[in-house]
């Protein structure tokens, strides 16, 4: 587990995202990322990675995310993730 004291460079830099996948012996760009928030999804975005953004908040817009869900259990973001 890496957090953002792990990197140089916080969100919405893209550092842990991409040393989250080099930890996982991956390529951002073969990734998927989770995100709640603008800062999660411009980091993930910046690292390659392919963005579900599920909003957490009311309100929060994730308009850059490549796929947005309402929720986890979206057969979307299932059907990604598989």
């Amino acid at each position: 587990m890496l957090s953002a004291q792990d990197v140089a460079h916080p969100k919405p830099a893209p550092d842990l995202y991409v040393e989250l996948a080099r930890a996982l012996g991956a390529d951002a760009s073969d990734c998927v990322a989770l995100e709640d928030s603008p800062t999660g999804v411009a980091a993930a975005r910046a690292a390659g990675a392919f963005v579900i953004g599920v909003p957490s908040l009311d309100g929060v817009v994730l308009a850059d995310a490549h796929l947005v869900a309402t929720s986890l259990a979206d057969p979307r973001v299932l059907a990604r993730l598989a």
